[in-house]
């Protein structure tokens, strides 16, 4: 919320209200195609291609790398 309110001028509770919309959004990318893929018990990643094939998989797969490497950079500085 710090490193945001420099970028906007959001007060806090529209601050905490993105966090809750984002953290919702990535829920459900990573929450269901973990349920799909639960019978297999594949990760996350590879659960992603049987709804979004092959292809389809890459993309929440580098949206989830990119998302590790935004916290890890938030965290260490």
């Amino acid at each position: 919320m710090v490193v945001g309110s420099s970028w906007c001028r959001a007060r806090a509770g529209q601050a905490l209200l993105a966090i809750l919309i984002g953290a919702v959004i990535g829920i459900c990318c990573w929450g269901w195609p973990a349920i799909v893929g639960s019978d297999r018990a594949p990760d996350d990643g590879a659960a992603c291609r049987a709804p979004l094939g092959v292809r389809g998989s890459y993309l929440p797969t580098v949206l989830n790398i990119v998302q590790l490497i935004g916290w890890a950079a938030l965290e260490v500085s």
